[in-house]
């Protein structure tokens, strides 16, 4: 499930650990189940796992730059992931300590690994969304009125389901007929 977010090799160790807890697993044994499964998902899905790469690779670039990554949906939403270095201070006092994190602007420099842990479900999310709003739109245009959406459901009167699929699936491959790399800024 979390695959298409960008989960890590780290992450996909935990919810391993998670789901086979009662057969109380060594280290080692899910460090090897995880690398099979990177390399069966790798395999299994090359284009998106290809797709997931560019992305990583892109946000490490603009990161050493010191640059956001800028990209527009298909529905002209322009996106800007900028994740910035947190500055914090530390309140001590006779009774406890804290500490608590300042506004950040653009003068702190860029969090390199948030910027390239976050591209992918970043990126993923804003497409998400403008799949919704095409389909949304395009319901409307026939004439469906009564829609629910949450996050990537969709809902309407029963006797709209054939043409809200069909819907879904025309938008879906109308938004990508275009290389996801024209997206990009």
């Amino acid at each position: 499930m979390t695959t298409p977010y960008g989960v890590t090799p780290e992450g996909i160790k935990r919810q391993m650990k998670v789901a086979a807890r009662s057969h109380n697993p060594s280290i080692h044994a899910l460090a090897y189940l995880r690398d099979r499964v990177i390399d069966a998902l790798a395999e299994a899905m090359k284009g998106p796992t290809d797709v997931k790469n560019w992305l990583q690779k892109v946000a490490k670039m603009m990161a050493k730059e010191e640059e956001p990554i800028i990209w527009t949906t298909p529905t002209g939403f322009r996106v800007v992931q900028v994740y910035r270095k947190p500055l914090f201070k530390r309140l001590v006092t006779k009774a406890y300590s804290v500490q608590y994190y300042l506004p950040v602007d653009g003068s702190r420099p860029v969090n390199k690994s948030k910027q390239e842990l976050g591209i992918i479900a970043n990126f993923v999310h804003s497409m998400d969304a403008a799949h919704l709003i095409k389909v949304v739109n395009a319901l409307s245009a026939v004439g469906v009125k009564d829609i629910a959406v949450v996050h990537d459901s969709y809902g309407v009167h029963a006797r709209h389901v054939p043409v809200m699929n069909k819907l879904i699936r025309q938008q879906f491959l109308e938004m990508y007929k275009q290389p996801i790399s024209r997206a990009f800024h």
